[in-house]
């Protein structure tokens, strides 16, 4: 796979900013794409013919584009879904795929329709565990039972919360509860223990 990754950035002098796109356009190249993913376009004479240059920007919103319409009110097989997760995991063993999709998506806000969304699909829903994983569901499945597992941190990770919240102290307004290096105004020191809600609790810097 790097082979190929390295040969297609040289063929398409790739700068910052830009990307490989594999060509799903026409059934031959979804087809090639989806077997021979790792060949990054590349037929077998070694003619580049399944990819092109893209700009960050516009591969993003090709596929946002063309995943909504191709996936809207269709179903999938268990087979299906079982080869698409083969696959994936396939691809995703590559650590420069995996940096390449986090930074494809990072810091893109998300659409208000995109969190009703979420917010519906998670109506309803109860977190259950199984003392190995955490998951949500209707009902509790076999095996599992209700509650979320405490998570464990690392000591790097609590080093670092930690370092973040050195020198921050609890204030309040009356309404609700803020974290902060000095006394903001309107604000009075101490911590409101009777405050539930969770957009309540802010930690800023002054």
């Amino acid at each position: 796979m790097y082979e190929f990754r390295n040969k297609a950035v040289k063929y398409f002098n790739l700068q910052k900013g830009e990307v490989i796109h594999h060509l799903r356009e026409t059934e031959e190249q979804r087809n090639f794409n989806d077997q021979y993913y790792e060949r990054w376009g590349f037929d077998f004479d070694g003619n580049m013919k399944y990819a092109i240059k893209m700009s960050n920007s516009n591969h993003t919103i090709y596929h946002n584009k063309v995943g909504s319409m191709g996936m809207k009110n269709k179903t999938f097989s268990e087979q299906w879904k079982k080869e698409q997760s083969e696959r994936g995991k396939k691809r995703f063993k590559n650590p420069i795929e995996r940096e390449k999709v986090s930074k494809r998506f990072k810091g893109i806000p998300k659409t208000k329709e995109h969190n009703k969304k979420n917010s519906e699909a998670l109506m309803g829903m109860k977190l259950f565990n199984n003392s190995i994983i955490n998951i949500r569901a209707k009902e509790c499945p076999k095996g599992f039972i209700p509650g979320i597992m405490k998570r464990e941190f690392s000591q790097e990770r609590f080093n670092n919360y930690s370092k973040s919240n050195k020198g921050l102290i609890w204030f309040n307004n009356g309404i609700k509860n803020i974290r902060a290096k000095e006394c903001p105004k309107g604000f009075v020191k101490g911590f409101l223990s009777n405050i539930r809600k969770i957009d309540n609790f802010l930690a800023i810097q002054v």
